[in-house]
């Protein structure tokens, strides 16, 4: 699906398979809430806003949002279980977001226990 290039693509990459699973969800809401209560706040829709959570919900395994002036869609991509500790797992997210989002500038937001890059990309307490 071609879309039209906006001024930015915020990327969130909420790595809450592990204690924090309650907390990533409900700022999954709290983004879904924002965007549906300020349609076009962010000056004739220049920002598009792509998620990717993961949380320690097994059956639910991992999944991609896009955040819409209507809210998310709701699970717009359906992953299997993701090990959000390996780089690579954040590097398909990335593609999927550049190529999903075309922008002219972009944020990457890595959403998790803040341990830096010293245990992989995030914290990730069942590692897939």
């Amino acid at each position: 699906m071609s879309r039209t290039e906006r001024t930015w693509a915020a990327l969130i990459y909420i790595a809450a398979d592990n204690s924090l699973s309650a907390l990533g969800e409900e700022d999954l809401r709290k983004i879904c809430d924002s965007r549906a209560a300020n349609p076009g706040a962010d000056g004739v829709n220049s920002v598009s806003i792509g998620v990717e959570i993961d949380t320690k919900d097994k059956s639910a395994g991992s999944s991609r949002y896009e955040a819409e002036d209507n809210g998310c869609a709701v699970a717009s991509q359906k992953l299997v279980e993701q090990d959000t500790g390996d780089p690579k797992t954040l590097a398909r997210f990335l593609q999927w977001g550049f190529d999903r989002f075309p922008a002219g500038k972009r944020l990457l937001v890595i959403w998790g226990h803040g341990e830096g890059f010293r245990q992989g990309v995030a914290s990730d307490d069942t590692g897939g």
